[in-house]
């Protein structure tokens, strides 16, 4: 027996969401024709056969009522027709009625299925503001929202992580996921709501050091030019590539290497923050 790969089997729940998506419209106009049909049935038959004959359906208000009654299949018992076309108008009104009823809570059943799914593979739109985006994701991204978190002022602040991966990577009520491939767009950065975003994180893709951060580069670039006034915070890893980020319009540059032998350095004449810092980050890696 073979099993599909996990990236085959979101390929494959891709494209039924967006099959579905193609097709919702439809099944939603068709679902309210089917039931506008049933009410005309209804409507229209008891009032020719019972209308002004029955003493129980005097006015067209009483149909109306009787048939969305008999329709929801509650049958209070208080309105009966009597001829035979009557009671098999009924008849048709409550067997379409069931299937109308099932038609419906598959529908509602599908689109909040799909509605979580989209959540949860990052295909959403989010409707944020003055929130933070985290673009690009690593080991330092779990900690990163933590500590952000211990702060009171960012403890209820939403947070949108942006990243080339499968599934959203955290379970918090502020935390939402929007995916991309390969390097961010501005339709990847809109459906993140970067551009009403007020700080913005860029990670560095540790799997390939070379290009890492030319890819940061190229993604604070269009993250620039989508929202020019949000807060840019880069990690950098090659120290050479400072000039390019900066001139990419990031608003602060966090060296990976630098940063590190500065603690180190430190560390080394007794300063126990840092200390307590690198034990922490040890414990953390």
């Amino acid at each position: 027996m073979s099993y599909k790969k996990p990236q085959e089997i979101i390929l494959l729940v891709t494209e039924l969401l967006q099959h579905f998506s193609t097709i919702k419209g439809k099944l939603i106009t068709r679902l309210i024709a089917y039931f506008m049909a049933i009410v005309i049935i209804g409507v229209g038959g008891i009032s020719y056969f019972e209308l002004s004959v029955n003493d129980q359906f005097e006015t067209l208000f009483d149909v109306i009522y009787y048939t969305f009654t008999t329709m929801s299949t509650v049958g209070f018992g208080d309105k009966v027709p009597y001829s035979v076309g009557g009671k098999l108008i009924t008849i048709v009104v409550i067997l379409t009625s069931v299937v109308f009823v099932a038609l419906f809570s598959a529908m509602v059943a599908a689109l909040f299925i799909e509605s979580k799914l989209r959540e949860e593979m990052g295909m959403k739109q989010t409707n944020f503001t003055d929130h933070i985006v985290i673009i690009g994701w690593n080991l330092k991204g779990p900690r990163i929202i933590e500590l952000l978190h211990k702060k009171e002022e960012f403890q209820k602040k939403h947070m949108v992580v942006c990243a080339d991966i499968e599934k959203n990577p955290l379970d918090h009520p502020y935390i939402a996921f929007s995916r991309y491939r390969g390097t961010v767009h501005e339709a990847d950065l809109l459906k993140a709501s970067a551009d009403k975003a007020e700080i913005i994180i860029f990670l560095a893709d540790y799997s390939i050091k070379q290009g890492s951060d030319a890819m940061t580069c190229v993604n604070c670039l269009v993250t620039r030019k989508v929202n020019p006034n949000a807060k840019i915070i880069v990690e950098m890893l090659n120290p050479q590539a400072r000039d390019y980020l900066e001139l990419a319009g990031s608003d602060l540059i966090i060296g990976v290497g630098e940063v590190g032998g500065l603690m180190i350095t430190e560390a080394c004449f007794g300063n126990e923050k840092i200390k307590s810092t690198l034990e922490e980050l040890a414990m953390f890696q």
